[in-house]
């Protein structure tokens, strides 16, 4: 069931609050999938999904180079996947900003 990331039930909104590892998945250049373990945090608000990350990784080159993404929380029988457009913001208050959420 595709839901509005900015309109979520309230069960799906404190699933998201908790602090579980997700698997974020990215297509690479040549078309593969890239999936890693990922800590992220969520904004209900704007539906934005935060990842912190170093640019350098494959995860990052993927968005950079125009990949969507999937980040999927899993505990147990519960998950929930956010799917959308990704970019990197390495501007200082967006890290910052994604840093602050995430501690």
């Amino acid at each position: 069931m595709a839901l509005d990331p900015r309109a979520l039930p309230d069960d799906a909104l404190r699933f998201l609050a908790e602090r579980h590892l997700a698997i974020l998945t990215t297509v690479s250049p040549d078309g593969t999938l890239h999936a890693c373990a990922v800590g992220f945090t969520f904004d209900p608000a704007t539906g934005t999904a935060r990842v912190i990350t170093g640019r350098t990784s494959r995860k990052a080159r993927n968005v950079a180079a125009g990949s969507r993404a999937v980040v999927a929380q899993v505990d147990g029988p519960r998950w929930l996947s956010l799917e959308g457009p990704a970019r990197v913001a390495d501007d200082p208050a967006a890290v910052a900003e994604g840093e602050r959420r995430y501690t």
